[in-house]
């Protein structure tokens, strides 16, 4: 059963361990479907909002510096700068890309996302 929100060491330790397994077809049909998704919306809200009524928050930018981001979102919101503290705790701390796939696919995976608009992840491959 997974658990999103973990907050024991032995909740932490069980989905740090989990791999996706899956074959690069797949992974890359599946990165570009929510790519796409993501595209989608951001243009629906383009379309229909002002500039300065939106702000873009990328789970990666919030991930490496969330004080920073939180930062962003506060001074766009119009609302104080405060710290934002949580009970819950960082699964994957410190993991790379591939750590998140069995291994028997890592291999596969890399070569197709070198030909992909997705080469980038190979950065923290």
């Amino acid at each position: 059963e997974h658990q999103p929100h973990p907050t024991t060491e032995a909740e932490i330790k069980a989905l740090s361990e989990i791999r996706v397994s899956g074959t690069p077809d797949k992974v890359l049909k599946y990165m570009e479907k929510k790519n796409g998704d993501v595209k989608e919306m951001s243009n629906v809200l383009t379309k229909y909002l002002e500039p300065d009524a939106l702000s873009v928050v990328n789970y990666e930018d919030l991930s490496k510096d969330n004080d920073k981001e939180m930062g962003r979102m506060f001074k766009f919101l119009g609302v104080p700068d405060l710290h934002v503290k949580t009970d819950l705790a960082k699964i994957h701390k410190d993991k790379k890309i591939h750590e998140y796939f069995v291994e028997k696919d890592q291999d596969d995976l890399k070569k197709a996302l070198k030909d992909s608009e997705f080469a980038w992840i190979l950065e923290d491959w």
